[in-house]
């Protein structure tokens, strides 16, 4: 509901960052037979999320979880401090998803 609710956001303008940064999601291998029947919902929700991106006029970057742990060092070599500490591990891999998109684009002092 937060998430869609969100979404309704970014289609009527309310929060207006020109940019989403989401991790992508990709079926492993060994986990295929864990997800049959599923009705995989975090792909129903990228695809939201694609679709509201362009009606609001957003760009989406859609980024491998994979880059989570080369991010988390990043911050730490650079000197970046979490703010998400006590919020949950998807809180933290967001920033670290913020982290590292900034890193690729040249913005973040003390790289």
């Amino acid at each position: 509901d937060g998430y869609m609710s969100l979404l309704e956001g970014l289609v009527g303008g309310v929060d207006r960052a020109g940019l989403l940064v989401v991790e992508d999601f990709r079926v492993e291998p060994g986990r295929a037979t864990a997800l049959a029947g599923s009705t995989l919902m975090v792909v129903q929700l990228i695809g939201a999320t694609r679709l509201a991106c362009r009606l609001g006029g957003f760009d989406l970057v859609l980024q491998p979880n994979k880059i989570l742990n080369p991010a988390k060092g990043m911050m730490r070599a650079a000197g970046w401090s979490s703010v998400s500490a006590g919020s949950g591990g998807h809180a933290a891999d967001a920033e670290r998803h913020g982290f590292y998109y900034l890193r690729l684009a040249g913005r973040t002092p003390g790289v």
